[in-house]
Parts: structure tokens; C-alpha cells; sequence
């Protein structure tokens, strides 16, 4: 055997026992760190469970706080809105004559529900119902109030109405 076959089966010997470590020490090595890396990802993340337990709970008590607050309930913001308004006109000698379904209309991808109430009574206790609905409630805005003097013929006596027009956006 030539000096350059001896090179040329030492080259290829070595190249192959190369291979070889790589395939069966190397990559296993390899393997094992990602593997490592991706549990020690989940251990951090598991001990930060106990701290995000902790801030969720506290934003489930933030969130329950102000459901109170503005008085939203289980129920349809529709229910709510009524519930609250024959509360408060109960309380300031009012009547609701009237409370219909809401208008829906559909804009930039938001749905806007207009909510008509028609109420009955004194002024100044409408003024403290519309009031009471735009400051201490979270309905959605008050966007138009409409006060009309009418009079009842039979009991020749002149009453006022206020219809009042909200709205929602969900």
C-alpha cells in the first residue's frame, strides 16, 4: 500500500469515526439540551401560576366591584337599563309610560342599540332620573331629550312628558 491510499483510508477513517461520534454522542447530547430547555420554560412558567392565580383573582374582584357598582347584573343590559329606571321612577314619583325595543343598526363593525324611554311627572324629577342614568350608571349615552307639555282634555289638567333617547354600544 501507497503512502497516499494509506492518507486517503485514514482521511475516510477519520471522517467516518467523526460520523459516528456525532451520530451516536453528539446528537443525543443535543437532543437532551433542548430537551432541558424546554422544561426548565415549563418550570418557570409553573411557579409563575401561583402570581397569575393571584392577579386573576383580583381582577375577577375589580370586575365583580364595578358590575355592582354600575348595577349590571346577569342579565340583558335591555333588562338592566329597565330594572334601573323603574327603580329610580318609583323613588321620584315618575312613570314610564313607555320603554320600547331597542333600534339596532350596525356601524364600523360595532352594533349601536338605541334604547326609547318616554317617562311622565315633574321636571325636576326627570331631570334627576336623566341624571342618575348618564353619571351613576354605565348604560351608554344619553343622545337626545325630548320635553312636550300636552293636556288631557277630559280632566282639562296639563301633564309633561319627557321621552328620552340612549344609546349602547356593543
Amino acid at each position: 500500500m501507497s503512502s497516499k491510499t494509506k492518507n486517503i483510508i485514514l482521511i475516510a477513517g477519520f471522517i467516518l469515526a467523526l460520523f459516528l461520534c456525532y451520530h451516536f454522542a453528539v446528537k443525543n447530547t443535543l437532543q437532551e439540551k433542548q430537551r432541558y430547555n424546554k422544561l426548565k420554560a415549563e418550570e418557570v412558567m409553573f411557579e409563575n401560576i401561583p402570581k397569575q392565580l393571584l392577579t386573576l383573582n383580583k381582577k375577577n374582584e375589580y370586575y365583580t366591584g364595578l358590575l355592582k357598582k354600575y348595577q349590571l347584573g346577569e342579565t340583558s343590559l335591555q333588562n338592566n337599563l329597565l330594572k334601573t329606571i323603574n327603580k329610580k321612577a318609583g323613588e321620584l314619583n315618575l312613570k314610564v309610560i313607555d320603554f320600547n325595543e331597542p333600534h339596532i343598526a350596525r356601524k364600523n363593525g360595532l352594533n349601536i342599540n338605541t334604547y326609547t324611554i318616554t317617562l311622565q311627572g315633574s321636571f325636576n324629577n326627570m331631570i334627576k332620573l336623566i341624571y342618575s342614568l348618564e353619571q351613576q350608571t354605565r348604560f351608554g349615552e344619553l343622545v337626545n331629550v325630548h320635553f312636550i307639555k300636552q293636556k288631557n282634555y277630559r280632566t282639562r289638567r296639563e301633564y309633561l312628558q319627557a321621552t328620552i333617547m340612549l344609546q349602547a354600544y356593543l
